[in-house]
This record gives C-alpha cells, structure tokens and sequence, in this order.
C-alpha cells in the first residue's frame, strides 16, 4: 500500500469513528468507491457494523438517533456488490450463527433438539436482530435478492428459537417468557412483510416447510383461543396476507405431514363458527375469505399456480358456517359499508350442487334477510342474487315464496325488485301452478324499457287486472303465498308511486287507484276466510294487510319509501336530482320563502297525504266485509252506512278540512262520553292514534287551527282509552319532542298537558314507589338521578316508541287479573275505562312506580327548564324568555292534576317543587308570563283547596321579595318610597298598583275566629311608631279594608267581633285622654363666657320643644275598634255585649280627633234604635255632647268637620224623636231652632235642618 492511500485511509477510519463526521464520510466513501482498495472494502464494513450499533458517545442514544445512523449505514451497504456484503451479513448472522450453518430445515430441528436454556442467547439482543433485518429488508431487500434467502432464513430460526423457548416455559423466568412471545409476535409479522413485499421471491419447499413448522403449525390448532380476545394475533393476519395474492391460495390447503386434519383453511372455518369473536376479528375472516373467493384482475394467469383451485375448498369449509352466521344477530355494519357475509355469500351459492344443501340455506337466508341489512347501496341485490342462485338448485323453492312475499313491501330499488321477480320466474319455471302469479308480479314491476326511470305504466295497469282473479281463486282452497304477493305489492304502490313519480303527475294516481280497487275487490274473499279458513285469514289480514295499513298511516314521515324508491337509479347524483324535480313538484303553501325544513315537511305531507287516505279507504272497505272479526269490531262501529256524513272514515278522507275536524270532535266526543268500548287498545294505538296525530308538528296545518284543535282533543281521548304500556310511551315520545324541538314547543305542551289530563287509572291499591336493588332514591341524591335520567331518556324513548309501535301483541282480555312484573314495571294491558274501578295491587303499583321513577322527574325538569335568556345580562337580553316559559306554565296543573290521582303522599311531596316554579315565574320581567303564572296559580288552588295554601304560602314567602310582591313592604318600606317614583313604578305594571289593601280585606273576608287577632298587630306596631302622616293614612286605608272584609265575613261569630271591638277600643282609647301639661321652665340668662376661643354652640329650634309620643297615634286604631261594631241584631246576647260600648262611646265624644266624634256619633245613630240600659244613664251626657259640638262645627259646609256636623243633627234628631231618652228643655229648643234656622237659610244644609224642623214642630 502507498504512503498516500495508507494515509487516505487512516484519516477516512478516523472520520468514519467521529461521531459529527460519520455521516459526511459515509457519502464521501460512496463516491470514492472505485479509489478504494481490496483491504479497505473488506474492513469498512465490519467498522459500519461496529459504528451502527455503538450505543457510547454523546448524542448516541434515543431509539431516534440509533434508527438514524442504521438507515445510514444500510443505504451505504445498498450501494456495494453482494461479494462486498459476506463480512457485514457474517456478523449480522453471528448471533444464531452455529445454528446456520446448514440448510433452513436442518436450522429448526437443530434449534429444537439443541437448545439449552442454561445458554441462549439474551432475548434483547434477538430484538436487536430482527430490528436490523426489518431495516435491510426496507434499505436492501429489492436491491440485492441475494441477501433474501439468507434473511428469510435468519427470521425462520429466530421464530423457532422463540417457539422453542416457549415450549418450555414452566423452566423459564416470568419476564422473559413475556419478552419471547413479543419476539415471536414480532418475527411472524416480519415474515408476513417479507411474503407482501416480495411476492416475487420463488419460495423452495423447505422454506415453505420450515415457516409452517417453526410457527404455524405450533400456533394453529390455538387459533380458536381468538375468541375471548378483541384484537386479531399476529398468525390471523400472517393468513391475511397470504390471501391477498392468489400466488399464496395454495399454503391455505397444506396440512401437516404427522397430522392431515391440521391445515389452515379448516382453522379458520372453525374459528368463524365460533359466536364469540369480536368484530374486528370476524371481520378479518370474512376479508380473508372474501380476497380468496375474488381474484383480483390480472390474476388470470395464475390459473396453473392454483389460483382457481381455492373457491371449492372454501366451499367445503366455510359456505355452511358463513350462511347461519349472516342469518344470526350480528351487529350491523357501519353506514356506507358492505356486509362481509352478504359479500361472501354471492360468489359462493353459484358453485353449490347439494339441493338439500341450498334448499335449507336458502330458507334460511330468506328468513335472516332482515338481519343482514345493510347501507351500502348494492347490499339488497347481493343478498337477493344470492338468494336466486340458490333457489336454482334447491329442493321445493315454492317454499321460499312465503318469505320472500313480504320484501315487496320492505324493498324499493329498481334492481332489488327486478331480482325479487326474477326468484318468481326461477320458481315458476319450476312449479308451473305459480306461473301466473309470477306474469302477475312481472307486471306491476315491469319498467319502460325506453326510460329506465319511468315504469310502465300501460303493462302495471295490466297486471293488477289481474289481482282479483288471482285472489278469487284461493276463495275455496287459499295458497296464502300467493295472496300475500298479491297484496304487499298492491299495498307498496299505494305507498311508493307517489314518492317515486310525483314529478311526473301523469299516471301515478291511476296505478294508486288501481292498486286500491284490487285491495277492495279481496274483500268478500276476506270474508268467506272469516268463517271458513281463520288460519289464513290471520296471516293474510290481520298479519299482512293491517300491518301494511298502520305502516300506511303514519303521523309522520316514519317509513317512506323515498330513499328506497329513488335508489333505482343507483348513483347518488341521480337521487338528488329527483329529489330536487320531486321538491320543485310540490308548490310552496305560504307567501313567502320556506325555510329548508318547512319545505321538506310541505313536501313529506303532500306526499303521504293521498297514500294515508288510499289506506284508509281500504280500511274502510275491509271493515265493511270483516266487522265480525274481534280486532275490527272497535273500529267498525265508525263506520256509518246509512248517512255518510257520519262515516269517520269517509269524513277523515275529505278534501275539506271542516270535515275531518269534526270527525275527530265526533270521536273525542264518542270516546269521552264512554262509547266505542269495543276499541282495542291495538287499534287505538295502531290506526286511530297515527291518523288523529298525523295534524299535529305539521306546518301544512299550522294555520288550520280548528283541526289541530280537534286532533289534540281526539289524541287526549284516545290516550285515556289507551293501557298505562302506550300511554307512557305516548306521554314520553312528545315529552321529549318538548325537550329536543323548539320549534313547535306550544304545540308539545299542549299535547303534554292534553294527555295528563286524560291519566284514568285508579292507584288506590297501590303499596307504593318500589325502588331497585341498588338504585338510589331522588331526595338522597337528586343529581345523581338527573344524570341517570338524562342519560337513559333517549334509551326510555326509544324503548316507549317501539312498546307504542308494537301493536300486535296478543293483550290480556281479563283487564281485572292482569298482573305486572315487578322488575319492568310493566302496568295491565287492558286500559280501564270507568276511573273509579280500582287496578289490582300490582298493576297500580308498577303504575306509581313508573310515575315517580320516571315521569314525574322529567315533566320537573321540563318545568325548571331555563331559556336561553335567563342565562343572559338582561342589557344584552335579545328576546325575552316569555315565548318559551309562558308556554311552560300549565304544565303545572296538569302535574297537580296527575299527582292528585296518586295515592296519598305524592302530591304533599311534589307541590312545594311545583309552587316554587311558578312562584319564580311570577319574578319574570314579562307581564304576559307573571299573568300567566297568576292564572296558573289560581287553577292550581281552585282544584286543591284552601287546605294546601300553607305549602303556597311558604314557598312565597321564599321567593317573592320585592315591594310589589309583599304586601306589608309594598306598603311601609322603602319600595313604597320607590314606587312613587314614575320611572321606577312604570317598568313593572304591577307597581302601579296597589293591591295590599285588597289583600287585608280578602283576609278579612275570611278569616276565622282563631285568626282573628293576627290580622291587625303589624299594622299597629306599624302605626304607634310612625310619625309620618302618609304612612298613618295608609294604615287608616288598611285598618278600613279589614272593617269592610269583616263586615262580608259571614263565618265570623258577632261576639267574637263585639269582643275584639271592646278591646282595641280599650287598649288604646287612655291614650287620647288629655294628660296635664308640665311646667315650662323659665329660660335662664345667657351666661357670659370665659372663653371667646370657644367655637358657639349651634342655634336651637326657638319656641317650645315638640311633644311626641308613642300612642299619638292610638286615635286610628280607636276609631278601627269603633268601626267594627256590628249593630242592628236584636238577639238578647248581642245586646248585652252592646251595652258596655254607650259609657266608652259617650266619653270619645269629647275627642279631640274629629273622626273619632264623627264615627262614635254613627254608632250612636244605631244603638239610640236599641233598647240599651245604658243609653238612659248617659243621654244627658251625650245631649251636653251634641250642643258643644253644634256650638263649636256649626257653619260647616264640606269636608270632615261638617260630616260630624250633619251626624249630629242626625243623633240630635232621634233624641227629640225619642222622649222615652231625653226631655229638651226650652233654652235647649230654642238654641237648636238658632241652629235650623241658619241651616234652613243654607241649601246645602237643608236636608238635615228640616228634619231636625220636622221632629220639633211634632213635639211642640
């Protein structure tokens, strides 16, 4: 070696060893390839080797870098001769390397018989190993296939070393055995890289041998253990590889030498048969079969490679297991996606020879049909062509017909009912007798072979001609299969022509017309059945036809045949654009631009509208032949024969609103007065209840309210005909259309309150709420049941929908032994009509259960449901909440009125809730909301009664904290100050107003004798502290209200008046007396001050100080005492306890308040008419009395002063009138003719003057 190329050679070893150099050199060692000599080729790879797997040095560690520096290091290698690679491959295969050295077969038997645990080699670095194959397979691979064999090898015998371990486990440590099988996993996923991305490579036998024995065979016959696992293992997708090249079909029929039952194919049908797979699993098998059974294209030629050859072993295997499987409850496949077994199942029934074998299968695909649905768009004519391979080959295909009548129904693409036609035409090529049944269906299905998309309709109308014919010949002995074709196709194209050619408005309405003639013609066929042959009655009426009537007459769009019409076409794009021609047909009903969803609920009902009247005219028309049969008797008794004004079903079907509504009010009225008992509770739930609600949520109605009026009063009707199973559901399903749909909330209520209303079911016998095991009660954890109640509304709906939908259930005809699971909660099936019949034990309490476990805590939480408002700054309010909660507000009665009909307990525990509520509404900002929560709250008393104001009471003593909404603040607290300002009292109407005075005297009205002393304390507390005159007035109007409310207060006992009178008048008359004045003191002299520093002290009130006193005010509460006297009795004890109040009468007449005179003198006008022994002790003082009183207010011509005036020429009048009481002397006549004289002169005055005038002229 030269000086030159041995120093090249040392500085690129130590650029090469330099950790920032190493990249740099390695490329610059790929250029100057050809400059290197034999001695530095050699070395250079086993430093790379060395270099690739240092873990020493800084910034050499991390899965990052090491990953890095190999993919470096293995693109430098990808660039040498193969010869160059021996040294870097030598020490790769170092590890195994005393295992290698033979060919792969002796490489695994020697690895068995030779491993000794005491020496193998550190699973970590087998890691390592099979982590630097998989980079040269990725970097090496397709560039040197001679390193192939030599790698494919090095995985077989690390796979083999793993399996060996394993197999002796119980002599291995717990961690490593966890280590192992990760090695294991790892290398068979490599292996199964290794079969995808060279699938080119020409396998020997022996490799081929030797995978299969170092891991296939060890792991095969434990591939049925994937059924308690999630997640498929590595040797299943080792076998899914193998089935994505037809190259690989062969090794799924190997089986092993020692052993012809262990081969993979059989595995794999057994493990499919397994029903406890998962999903992801199963799915897996079925790709597996499915890339077996589908070559791919270009695969033709592989034919001699055995690629054809797979199809009859999977026949063999897995055609059996794979057709229960697709029949079985599987889980549905996600939208858009194919069904594996549907897929499978088509490839395979073409190659079927057995009759036997296709004959049961094919019953029992037919039969599964509906458990095989799918969304992918050609699922239905794959399961169909599937079905009509097989009908080719079976035993007695006219069996299939029985099932597969019922998919004229249930299908409505073009290709789904052309194979549907094509199964008839197989099985009448076979059994000749239904050779005109299947010309029949060939007809009504037939299409325009010069327009793909338009039937045609001249060979349709042909065909169902043929309907009746077809039918009248069962009439002796019935072919049920036949009759059945003849009506669900009959029954599909009243349903479907509409969807699917109302844009053309040619001949659809006379294909519907025909249809429904040929229905009506069945009828004496039907009838004839009724007696003779109830069997197939059964099956072809009550199963088939009633059930295509109810799907017929749907409330709303449930089940239209739109999508499925449309899906003719096939694509997508040709959908949207029938469903914009079918859009554009339909002429908008309102002035203006629909929105979207009106529009599409517009087109919804113009489109069921003429097939719900077609199916109900075939109802009508069936009723008429077959009103002797129990389930049509209830609905028979509608009909009206002898005036068709009074036909329900004709009416229902009229062009003109009126009629319909009054029907429904003709029905509602039927039902509430206790006819149509008949009504089964299918038939009600079934017809009548879709019919009656198909008006309601309809914005085609919303303005025909008389109709939607009626449909509420009918569906309210019906549901108290309905058992509790369909109530609740009814109640639920619009509970939570309440909840999810704003747009029709007033609507919801309605119907929400409607059916409470209509609650019949009599729960006296109930032993109460039972609560399940482990579940908790609501007081104890209230949020915890709102969250259970959130969470399981959508699973009770759906639960409640299906129970109401499920009309054919075989009901209990005994209403009085029905008897109710425990654990379902389940009520009677029968409804109960008379309310007062009491429900067994059972039954009612299941019933109560369900009200309060379910119920009632969702009407709550629609009750205390907030609007989007109250969450808001009311500055930044947009809309006001009243829209929704004044909507709200009468589901409270009809709460009270459903927790009224519950045993005792239920509604003492549930109206606080209910009162709290609408006492918060009566917060609102909204005027129409607080009106509405007032009325509400009257409603609610009205129906409960005085005896539960105390439970109101208390929860408004709570809530309502505002001046206008308390009485006794609205009166003397600083809200009343408020109020009188004009800003602040017009924001609120309420505050315009005063209604505390009403309010004392209603309390008075009704207050008992108990209650009696509790009315006026607050008010005079109130009054004995004030010293404002505005606040005395209001007191004085408060103290008057409660007089006039005692007056009206016929409960009130007169003694107990007389002796509260007495009291107050006692208790605070010493207060008016006049006490005697103190002593002024004489001022003193100011004294001179000694400091003229001293700042003067601050100028006083000049004059004498003010008097105050607490009972200034007493002369209001004397003349409320005096006003509650009640004379003109005339029995013995009142006048006794008259008697006493003359002396206390007498002495006010001295007062110095003038409405205390002026009161005590109308009191006196009335017992001077009493024979009272005290009036003749004080006469003489009250006479002195009145001539002060004259003396001192004569001349008085307004105001209070001359109210006393005329009182006291009144009482004046009745003592001259009366001699018995008083003798006026002369000086005293004579000064009152001054007195009348000078009154006579005024003619304001006259009046009293000439009374006076009248009674002295009769005494003189």
């Amino acid at each position: 070696m030269s000086a030159s190329t041995r120093l090249f050679s040392m500085e690129n070893f130590e650029r090469l060893l330099d950790e920032a150099s190493f990249r740099s050199e390695v490329v610059l060692s790929t250029l100057m390839m050809v400059e290197k000599e034999q001695c530095w080729r050699s070395t250079e790879p086993m430093v790379l080797y060395g270099k690739m797997h240092m873990r020493s040095g800084s910034a050499t560690g991390g899965k990052t870098t090491f990953s890095a520096r190999q993919s470096t290091v293995l693109r430098f290698l990808a660039s040498c001769r193969e010869s160059e690679l021996g040294a870097f491959m030598d020490l790769e295969l170092a590890t195994l390397k005393q295992y290698l050295s033979g060919d792969i077969t002796d490489a695994v038997n020697s690895i068995r018989n030779t491993l000794d645990l005491s020496k193998v080699v550190p699973v970590r670095r087998l890691h390592g190993t099979l982590g630097t194959v998989e980079n040269m397979l990725r970097h090496l691979g397709a560039l040197t296939p001679g390193l192939l064999p030599a790698l494919l090898k090095l995985l077989v015998a690390v796979a083999t070393y793993a399996g060996a371990i394993l197999s002796q486990k119980d002599r291995v440590v717990r961690a490593v055995i966890g280590n192992t099988r990760v090695l294991r996993s790892r290398v068979i996923s490599l292996v199964s890289q290794f079969f995808e991305r060279f699938h080119t490579y020409e396998f020997t036998s022996e490799e081929i041998d030797a995978i299969f024995e170092s891991f296939v065979w060890p792991q095969l016959p434990r591939l049925a253990e994937l059924a308690g696992k999630q997640k498929p293992n590595p040797l299943l997708k080792f076998f899914l590889t193998l089935s994505r090249n037809p190259r690989y079909f062969v090794l799924f029929a190997k089986y092993k030498a020692d052993d012809p039952s262990l081969s993979p194919l059989p595995c794999l049908a057994s493990l499919l048969s397994n029903r406890d797979i998962s999903p992801s699993i199963l799915k897996m098998l079925l790709t597996i079969i499915d890339n077996i059974l589908t070559l791919r294209e270009g695969d033709g030629d592989d034919d001699a490679e055995g690629g054809k050859r797979a199809p009859p072993l999977v026949v063999c295997h897995c055609f059996d297991v794979e057709a229960r499987r697709s029949t079985a409850g599987l889980p549905e496949p996600p939208d858009g996606e194919h069904s594996y077994g549907a897929l499978l199942m088509l490839p395979i029934s073409g190659l079927l020879t057995n009759s036997l074998q296709c004959a049961e299968l094919a019953k029992l695909f037919v039969v599964g049909f509906k458990k095989l649905r799918s969304q992918a768009q050609d699922s239905d004519q794959q399961k169909l062509a599937t079905v009509l391979n097989l009908a080719k080959v079976a035993d007695n295909p006219d069996q299939l017909l029985g099932y597969t009548a019922v998919l004229f129904s249930a299908l409505g693409g073009h290709l789904s009912r052309r194979l549907l036609c094509d199964i008839y035409r197989v099985v009448a090529e076979r059994v000749p007798r239904f050779a005109e049944l299947a010309s029949f269906i060939a007809k009504v299905n037939s299409w325009n072979p010069r327009c793909a998309d338009e039937p045609n309709y001249q060979t349709r109308l042909e065909g169902f001609k043929m309907a009746a014919p077809l039918v009248l010949g069962q009439k002796e002995k019935p072919d049920v299969r036949i009759v059945l074709a003849v009506i669900y196709n009959c029954t599909y194209t009243i349903r479907a022509c509409i969807v699917l050619y109302r844009y053309a408005q040619v001949d659809d309405l006379a294909l519907r017309d025909a249809a429904s003639l040929a229905l009506a013609q069945m009828g004496p066929v039907f009838h004839t059945w009724l007696t003779e042959d109830k069997a197939a009655y059964e099956k072809c009426v009550t199963e088939a036809l009633m059930g295509e009537i109810r799907q017929g007459t749907p409330a709303e769009m449930t089940r239209v045949d739109t999508a499925a019409a449309t899906d003719s076409a096939g694509s997508a794009k040709a959908r949207r654009v029938r469903a914009s021609r079918l859009a554009a047909a339909v002429p908008s009903s309102t002035s203006g631009v629909m929105s979207g969803r009106n529009t599409n609920q517009a087109l919804n009902d113009r489109v069921l509208v003429p097939s719900r009247q077609e199916f109900v005219r075939v109802l009508s028309q069936l009723l008429q032949h077959c009103s002797e049969h129990p389930s049509l008797t209830g609905l028979s008794q509608l009909c009206c024969k002898e005036d068709v004004e009074l036909d329900f079903w004709e009416n229902l079907c009229h062009i003109q609103l009126h009629r319909r509504a009054r029907a429904l009010n003709r029905l509602a009225a039927a039902l509430r007065a206790g006819q149509l008992t008949s009504l089964a509770p299918p038939a009600i739930s079934g017809v009548l209840f879709p019919l009656c609600s198909c008006y309601l949520f309809n914005s085609a109605y919303s303005k025909q309210t008389a109709l939607v009026d009626a449909a509420i009063e009918a569906v309210s009707a019906l549901c108290s005909r309905l058992p509790w199973r369909h109530y609740e559901a009814n109640l639920s399903r619009y509970i939570q259309q309440l909840q999810r749909d704003p747009e029709h909330h007033k609507m919801a209520i309605r119907l929400v309150v409607a059916i409470l209303n209509a609650f019949h079911f009599n729960l006296s016998k109930s032993k109460g709420i039972q609560q399940k095991p482990g579940t908790a009660k609501p007081a104890q954890d209230k949020e915890q049941a709102e969250a259970v109640a959130d969470q399981g509304e959508a699973e009770e709906m759906e639960a409640g929908m299906k129970q109401t939908e499920d009309v054919d259930d075989n009901l209990d005809e005994n209403s009085d032994e029905n008897k109710v699971p425990e654990v379902n909660g389940n009520a009677e099936e029968t409804s109960v009509d008379d309310k007062n019949k009491a429900l067994s034990e059972d039954a009612a309490t299941a019933i109560h259960t369900a009200i309060a476990t379910r119920l009632l805590p969702r009407l709550h939480k629609v009750l205390n449901q907030k609007a989007r408002a109250d969450e808001e700054h009311k500055a930044a309010k947009v809309l006001l909440p009243e829209e929704h909660e004044i909507l709200r507000i009468p589901i409270a009665v009809a709460m009270v009125k459903l927790l009224q009909a519950l045993p005792d307990g239920m509604l003492q525990r549930h109206l606080p809730g209910i009162f709290l509520r609408i006492c918060d509404f009566l917060k609102s900002r909204s005027r129409d909301v607080r009106e509405a929560a007032r009325g509400t709250l009257m409603k609610v008393m009205s129906s409960l009664g005085a005896p539960y104001l105390k439970y109101l009471f208390s929860q408004m003593r709570a809530v309502l904290k505002r001046g206008y909404q308390v009485c006794q603040a609205e009166l003397f607290s600083d809200i009343a100050e408020e109020k009188e300002v004009a800003q602040i009292g017009s924001k609120v109407r309420e505050a315009k107003a005063t209604k505390s005075f009403a309010i004392y005297n209603i309390l008075a009205s009704v207050a008992s004798k108990d209650s009696l002393r509790q009315l006026t304390p607050a008010l005079c507390e109130v009054l004995l502290s004030t010293s404002s005159h505005k606040t005395v007035k209001k007191c004085d109007d408060c103290l008057h209200n409660i007089v006039t409310g005692l007056s009206a207060n016929k409960g009130m006992p007169v003694d107990e008046l007389l002796i509260y009178a007495y009291q107050t008048i006692s208790q605070h008359a010493p207060s008016l007396a006049e006490k005697p004045r103190e002593s002024v003191p004489q001022p003193r002299l100011l004294e001179e001050r000694s400091d003229v520093y001293l700042v003067p002290q601050e100028p006083a009130r000049s004059g004498l100080p003010v008097r105050t006193s607490r009972a200034a005010n007493g002369h209001v509460m004397v003349e409320f005492g005096i006003k509650k006297e009640q004379a003109g009795a005339c029995d013995q004890k009142v006048l006794e306890m008259l008697d006493p109040f003359v002396s206390m009468l007498a002495s006010l007449l001295r007062s110095e308040y003038v409405k205390i005179m002026t009161t005590s003198l109308r009191c006196f006008g009335l017992l001077l008419q009493m024979p009272l022994p005290s009036l003749r002790q004080h006469t003489h003082h009250v006479t002195q009395s009145l001539f002060v009183l004259l003396q001192n207010y004569a001349g008085m011509k307004q105001g209070e002063n001359f109210e006393l005036l005329v009182l006291a020429f009144k009482v004046m009048t009745t003592l001259v009138r009366d001699t018995s009481l008083c003798r006026l002397g002369k000086q005293q006549l004579r000064v009152l003719l001054t007195y009348v004289e000078r009154d006579v002169y005024d003619q304001t005055r006259q009046s009293v003057a000439f009374a006076l005038l009248k009674v002295m002229s009769m005494k003189v």
